[in-house]
């Protein structure tokens, strides 16, 4: 089998199992407090990996809690990893890979790749994320636990697959949820058959998060009247994907990652708002991060935000030689 590195999760957007050692979590780079420069957060090599893809991540209770899908150039397939960060600061990763069973699903050697995380009144968690069946076939899954340790039952069936001759009919990823009054909403990364490289972001949304309808959404100045992008926000971009989705004090907030249209592979980051998770407009016009202003001569590979009122993105940040990428704390 062909050994698996970053460039084989590219399309997912989104390892080496992290052996266990002794019963105590390992201590990981400390995640730096708010400041003006970006500060390294979780260093590759503090996880025995190469290459760390940020999957999902919430404040809950006090505590934020991050799932990494941590891999190296190696046949082994990913692995899901859960860290946590308190008051003191710093990241602490288990000992064990997250036990999440997704046989069910049919899932290709890649296996699911979380991207968001709802916790419920009743105490519930649960992940939504994506992932291919054989023969490359993407759809969104959702699963659920108890805690934020697991381990996450996953739902038989996938919660969204590809339509059959739409804007989205070839792909569907990432999917970033959060609750509303009247139930979830949810938006998506997607693209077509006939433009499989011209990605854009797509909304649904559900009364029980399980059955999902899609919703036609725009954004002032893009160029798509069904979906957002991937051209908006005076950032000419060729593809619009990777959303992230808040709820703020006056409707809702999306981040969202740009690849340049006049540049080879250079990712940048953006935001819209919303007043109702439909109609959007341009928080700020133009990239709000750009790759030099994390690392300067590096590339940006994906990213998370921390929902809440202050912005604060995890952002990877592949190598220059491409042999390794790790999680920077950015502040906009």
């Amino acid at each position: 089998m062909r050994p698996l590195s970053l460039f084989a999760l590219l399309p997912l957007l989104s390892g080496c199992v992290l052996p266990a050692t002794s019963d105590s979590p390992r201590p990981v780079t400390p995640e730096s407090t708010p400041a003006a420069e970006p500060t390294l957060a979780v260093h590759h090599d503090e996880l025995g990996v190469d290459y760390v893809l940020p999957g999902a991540w919430i404040e809950h209770a006090g505590t934020s809690h991050l799932w990494v899908v941590a891999f190296g150039e190696t046949p082994d397939p990913p692995t899901i990893m859960h860290l946590r960060s308190g008051g003191s600061g710093a990241w602490v990763a288990d000992d064990l890979p997250v036990a999440m069973d997704a046989t069910a699903l049919g899932l290709n050697e890649i296996g699911p790749i979380p991207s968001s995380v709802v916790v419920h009144a009743d105490g519930t968690w649960t992940m939504y994320g994506g992932g291919r069946l054989p023969g490359d076939r993407p759809i969104l899954w959702r699963a659920t636990a108890s805690g934020p340790d697991g381990p996450w039952d996953v739902h038989p069936e996938p919660i969204l697959v590809p339509t059959t001759d739409g804007w989205d009919s070839a792909i569907v990823d990432h999917p970033s949820v959060v609750a509303t009054r009247d139930g979830y909403l949810m938006t998506y990364g997607g693209a077509s058959r006939n433009e499989p490289n011209r990605n854009r972001i797509g909304l649904a949304r559900s009364d029980d998060g399980i059955a999902w309808e899609r919703v036609a959404a725009t954004l002032t100045g893009a160029d798509d009247g069904a979906a957002l992008g991937p051209s908006g926000c005076e950032i000419a971009a060729r593809t619009m994907f990777e959303p992230e989705l808040a709820v703020t004090g006056d409707g809702y907030r999306l981040h969202f990652a740009a690849m340049l249209a006049d540049a080879d592979d250079v990712m940048v980051i953006g935001v819209a708002r919303s007043s109702d998770g439909i109609n959007w407009t341009c928080a700020v016009d133009g990239p709000i991060v750009e790759p030099d202003e994390v690392v300067a001569g590096a590339s940006l590979h994906a990213y998370l935000v921390q929902r809440g009122d202050a912005d604060r993105l995890l952002v990877e940040v592949l190598a220059t030689d491409s042999a390794h990428s790790d999680l920077w704390l950015v502040v906009p």
